[in-house]
């Protein structure tokens, strides 16, 4: 996409009651850095993922392609089912295999699209995630290539608790002062704070009826979220060891970053990671709460203007303008995709 920036060559003279002296000049050129382009890419996290996502984007772009098929070369090795066949054919999978390779599925896709808007010469300022957009967005920065993270989100997806042994996830429609006088007496761990006015918990197995009720019968909008871990809190507390465990025995060596990101760990922003950063955002992604309305607030301030969300649908938007006034445009506004929408 051609992307220009205005450079005023010659100041006018400006004289009284309003009216115009002198000669004025415009040149358009194409913007030279991501820093004049004010693009900020965001990665959407695992609640947006469904089977069959991305099939288009695979369909348009050989960038994408080309990084499934490096997924389904390593998945194989890894014992797992081809990771294309989550967005090319998904009924020809179980349940378990589904729910096995959706996130990774959802990894190598934003990747691929990264890439893909790279070729097309969208540059962004900086990135970051919502959620397991972090793993993306690492790759996005040049912190670590895509191979060596991809097999570190394999262990992941393969050593995590069975799907919602340790709990759930519930979006309440409210701020944390709010949710604590509404939910007083209930136990739940504060997982995302996605705007001013949405924050997702995270609650054990045994606490999720009561909340629900409790959300239900003071007239609150809730929503029990599809996803199958409880992320983003202490629930998960054993994860970051066995992450640790695999970097002792496999370890990925940071890379000078070529894009800043603001990470959804730490909440801050990054234009270099020293190793032990680095090791703590792939190992504490799973436990760390989510900062979203941070997270944008930084890139604004940081010089952003322009918000691309990389992602199978558009989740992230609606927190973007609630939180920053701006609005988020899907990546195909970019491809120029003609994804279809998800069916319900």
């Amino acid at each position: 996409m051609s992307q220009t920036s205005l450079k005023i060559l010659e100041n006018s003279e400006g004289i009284s009651e309003g009216y115009f002296s002198g000669r004025v000049s415009f040149q358009f050129e194409k913007y030279t850095s991501a820093q004049e382009s004010g693009v900020a890419f965001l990665f959407a996290g695992q609640g947006s993922v469904y089977p069959g996502m991305f099939k288009d984007a695979y369909e348009e772009f050989e960038t994408v392609r080309n990084t499934f098929e490096k997924a389904d070369k390593i998945s194989k090795s890894l014992g797992l089912p081809p990771i294309s066949a989550y967005t090319l054919k998904p009924e020809s999978l179980s349940e378990t295999e589904r729910y096995a390779i959706q996130n990774i599925c959802l990894f190598t896709a934003e990747v691929g699209l990264f890439l893909a808007l790279s070729e097309k010469g969208v540059k962004a300022r900086a990135v970051t995630a919502h959620s397991f957009g972090e793993y993306a967005a690492l790759v996005a920065s040049g912190v670590a290539p895509f191979e060596d993270v991809f097999r570190f989100v394999c262990f992941r997806e393969k050593n995590s608790p069975p799907k919602n042994e340790r709990g759930f996830l519930i979006a309440v429609n409210g701020n944390p002062e709010q949710i604590k006088t509404w939910l007083a007496g209930h136990e739940y761990h504060i997982a995302n704070l996605n705007s001013e006015s949405q924050t997702v918990i995270a609650v054990a197995p045994q606490g999720v009826d009561g909340i629900l009720r409790t959300l239900e019968d003071k007239q609150i909008r809730r929503k029990q979220l599809p996803t199958p871990q409880p992320y983003h809190s202490p629930l998960l507390s054993d994860m970051p060891t066995k992450l640790e465990a695999y970097l002792q025995a496999t370890p990925i060596e940071p890379r000078a970053m070529t894009i800043p990101m603001v990470s959804s760990v730490t909440h801050t922003w990054h234009d270099s990671l020293s190793k032990e950063q680095f090791k703590q955002l792939l190992t504490r992604q799973m436990v760390e709460p989510v900062h979203f309305t941070t997270q944008l607030r930084t890139l604004r301030d940081k010089g952003c203007s322009q918000y691309v969300e990389i992602g199978p649908s558009v989740v992230l938007s609606a927190f973007v303008e609630a939180t920053i006034g701006e609005k988020a445009v899907p990546v195909d506004f970019y491809t120029r995709l003609s994804r279809k929408k998800k069916t319900t």
